[in-house]
């Protein structure tokens, strides 16, 4: 029996920049209550998502100044059934011409909606 070993193509040419695909979640900064009681109104959620936009920006992708739209909801989470994320969509494509969708997450959720934050303090 021969093993064939696989090799990993890999160039030792790419940046660190090219590594990183970049976030396609953006976590707002929000208290449990006011996001409970937020997401469900769409023009509360957009109220704030352009406050939020207003004072942080740096926390959203730089085309966003160029116009989003509310994108609907993500499924509810078998982990955390009692968070439920909404979703942006910028206006502007991307290069390959595609549509760039954000998920909008809560500070108070920890990524992959493994838990709270506050259980980690």
């Amino acid at each position: 029996m021969t093993s064939s070993v696989r090799q990993r193509n890999y160039s030792t040419e790419k940046t660190d920049a090219d590594a990183v695909r970049g976030s396609k979640r953006v976590c707002i900064p929000i208290d449990r209550e006011e996001y409970e009681q937020i997401v469900g109104d769409k023009k509360a959620f957009r109220q704030l998502l352009d406050g939020y936009i207003e004072q942080y920006p740096v926390l959203f992708p730089s085309d966003i100044g160029q116009g989003y739209k509310l994108h609907g909801r993500l499924p509810v989470s078998k982990k955390m059934p009692e968070v439920h994320l909404r979703r942006i969509q910028l206006k502007v494509k991307d290069a390959q011409g595609q549509a760039q969708v954000f998920t909008i997450a809560p500070c108070f959720v920890l990524p992959y909606m493994t838990g709270y934050t506050r259980n980690l303090e």
